[in-house]
């Protein structure tokens, strides 16, 4: 019997006051472990898969994170940021054209968002864990124990190290005499900081793995033999003396000495020889308690503000002008196996400091953009009539200026060394601006969610200009020199900014070009259809890297002014061309699909084939095959890498050039170089698709709010 359910004196059960105790099923019979129990563990074979597959997988993890964390030097990414974003040639008083640019897409594209979509509560707490992240880890970092400089030290070599210190700071130093053979080993050298200076000669690494050659390979040198007597100096910026150790005397035990900064600012430090006695052997210097700072421009401007510039190398020891080095992440190679706080501090910390102001401001702006689009679909300003009246004049004023703007550009196509002409077209074309801008917000005022989308694209339109203006520059007006928005050229391009540029002007040319070539291929023209079907089959089976190789070498022999073409422009042109080929036979599978049925009732409702072809046959043909043209135009970013090999420096080659230059000490970081492009490309390829998944649940024809 029930035991929610009490009898009484006749047939009639009622409900008790109490309610029944609740009966939920097993937890093994729900969630995941109900999922494992019938996907992972149903039979003895998938149990031995299952932890086959796990235990292969976890110890790849575990070797994998232990390296990520513990042995790899990220340098080469976080300290080449703006190298990898923007390419080595890249002016650098004008990169903040470039962050004006992200922003601008950045506002646009959450605006957009806002509009036709909306974001969802995990993408918004990750960016402020993120955010918070940027700010936290740096103040925690503080906490963690300095890493310690080790410099070499022999007789008749000497290193002069220039380091900054706080008031009151306590700066540490030991010397370690190398009296055993096996102390010249690298694998068993102490983990920390040495003194290498971008790996050049005549520095502290280099003159160690020499002296480790003559001690381990050559025996010509017997490390027992030590008696060096020498002192450590410490100076100010000027090379004035201001604290010396006493001499060594040739003792084989570790000596150490300690020493308190008078003030904040820039000190060195060194040894000097007994002259009467200077012994030989050799020994590391240890300077502990001393900060490294980043080597970046930005890194360089923090340290300059809180201790002064850094003093010439001629200030601080006049005896060894080219031995002086910065205690710099380049100057400075870290060996050994760092611990987990030394990979927040040395690490994490310098990486987000790097990256925090912009993205800082891009979470404000983007929010801003939001916030911005929410507020237009739920508000509505003025009376329909009168913006309708601003609508008219907006409209008649701006089609007015466009007939003037194309009949200045015809003269100046004439007369170019027109400065007036000149003038006259930047004025009009910033009037233009003007306009639009005007009108988009004439059709954000109005509430409606069509008009808004309305405004929203002729914001994205004038977005264009705008931006290839920022990236470009143009020449002086007026005969005045432009020294704010000088022209840049596109030979100074590099890095990822090349490649989503090559990327998305590629992707956009080529998907109308290959809807054409689609419909062209279907004709019932023979011309055109044959015509279409050679270009398509021509291009789809020629490798990228020979169309690359055409545009690069071939094109200018055909003359018409094609070897003055920018190449970058002929690289687009090819990228584009190529693509369009592959995306016209996407097309014309999306367009096999239509049922013929579709068709002839279009041709019954009196529809020509033209319109047929816009509302019955591309809007189905297209969103069956949006998988495939998403998947397109990531084989197109991907394949812009290829660029590299006809002298464009996009990400990867902005890479490869990094790696190869032996001055920058980063030839050996390979691995973490190539892997942080590849996480680079993951990203950019992951958002495209992500993007590509969500429109697909869009209804064709319309568009519906979804999560984004």
């Amino acid at each position: 019997m029930d035991k929610g359910l009490q009898p009484t004196n006749g047939d009639v059960y009622v409900a008790s006051a109490e309610p029944p105790e609740a009966r939920r099923p097993p937890i093994a019979e729900t969630g995941a472990i109900r999922w494992a129990r019938e996907n992972l563990f149903k039979t003895r074979y998938d149990v031995l898969l299952t932890v086959t597959v796990a235990t292969l997988v976890g110890l790849f993890l575990y070797s994998f994170l232990d390296w990520v964390i513990f042995k790899a030097q990220w340098e080469v990414a976080f300290l080449n940021l703006r190298t990898h974003s923007l390419g080595l040639s890249f002016p650098r008083e004008q990169i903040w054209r470039v962050d004006m640019v992200v922003l601008i897409v950045i506002f646009l594209s959450l605006f957009s968002v806002a509009v036709w979509g909306s974001m969802n509560a995990f993408l918004r707490r990750s960016v402020l864990i993120v955010l918070a992240a940027m700010y936290i880890v740096p103040i925690l970092a503080g906490f963690v124990p300095k890493t310690a400089i080790n410099v070499w030290v022999q007789e008749g070599f000497v290193r002069v190290m220039n380091f900054t210190a706080d008031a009151d700071q306590t700066i540490g130093f030991a010397v370690i005499p190398q009296t055993d053979e096996n102390a010249f080993a690298v694998s068993d050298l102490a983990a920390g900081y040495y003194e290498n200076n971008n790996r050049q000669a005549g520095t502290s690494f280099d003159t160690f793995n020499e002296r480790s050659a003559n001690v381990v390979a050559f025996g010509t040198v017997d490390p027992s033999e030590y008696d060096l007597n020498f002192r450590i100096v410490v100076v100010g910026r000027n090379g004035n003396i201001l604290e010396t150790s006493e001499f060594t005397g040739g003792s084989t035990d570790e000596f150490t000495f300690e020493w308190t900064a008078p003030r904040s600012g820039w000190y060195a430090t060194y040894v000097e020889f007994d002259e009467e006695a200077p012994g030989v052997g050799s020994a590391w210097l240890r300077l502990e308690n001393i900060e490294v700072f980043r080597s970046t421009s930005k890194g360089r401007a923090d340290v300059a503000e809180r201790y002064g510039e850094i003093p010439e190398a001629s200030a601080i020891a006049e005896f060894c002008t080219n031995c002086v080095t910065t205690t710099t992440r380049t100057s400075l190679r870290f060996e050994g196996r760092r611990t987990l706080g030394e990979f927040v501090s040395l690490q994490m910390a310098p990486a987000m400091l790097e990256t925090r102001g912009l993205f800082t401001q891009m979470v404000i702006v983007g929010g801003v953009g939001y916030l911005l689009g929410l507020a237009m679909l739920s508000l509505s300003f003025g009376a329909p009539d009168t913006i309708r009246g601003a609508e008219r004049t907006v409209t008649s004023g701006g089609g007015f200026l466009i007939l003037l703007y194309f009949g200045v550009q015809f003269s100046l196509f004439f007369n170019p060394g027109a400065v007036a002409l000149n003038q006259i077209s930047f004025l009009i074309f910033g009037t233009l601006v003007v306009i639009a801008l005007s009108y988009a917000g004439l059709q954000f005022i109005k509430g409606d969610k069509r008009d808004v989308s309305r405004g929203l694209v002729i914001l994205w339109l004038i977005s264009i200009p705008v931006i290839w203006t920022m990236l470009t520059g143009f020449a002086a007006i007026g005969g005045e020199p432009n020294t704010r928005f000088p022209i840049i050229s596109s030979q100074n391009y590099g890095g990822m900014l090349l490649t989503l540029l090559l990327s998305a002007v590629s992707i956009v040319l080529s998907f109308p070009l290959g809807v054409l070539l689609a419909l062209g291929r279907q004709s019932d023209l023979p011309v055109v259809s044959l015509t279409c079907t050679l270009f398509i089959e021509f291009v789809r089976g020629v490798p990228l890297i020979t169309l690359l190789f055409f545009g690069r070498f071939i094109l200018p022999f055909f003359g018409f002014g094609l070897g003055d073409v920018d190449l970058i422009v002929r690289t687009m042109v090819m990228l584009t061309l190529f693509t369009a080929a592959y995306m016209a036979e996407v097309v014309r599978g999306g367009l096999q699909i239509i049922p013929k049925g579709q068709i002839e009732a279009a041709q019954a409702l009196g529809l020509n084939g033209l319109w047929t072809t816009i509302f019955i046959k591309l809007p189905q043909a297209l969103r069956a095959v949006i998988p495939a043209i998403m998947g397109q135009s990531v084989s197109l970013f991907k394949d812009t890498s290829l660029v590299f090999i006809i002298g464009l420096f996009e990400m990867l080659g902005t890479m490869n050039q990094v790696l190869s230059d032996a001055q920058t000490g980063y030839t050996i970081f390979t691995r973490e170089g190539y892997l942080y492009v590849g996480v680079a490309y993951f990203l950019f390829a992951y958002l495209m698709a992500d993007i590509s998944r969500r429109v697909e649940r869009t209804g064709a024809g319309s568009i519906r709010r979804n999560d984004i």
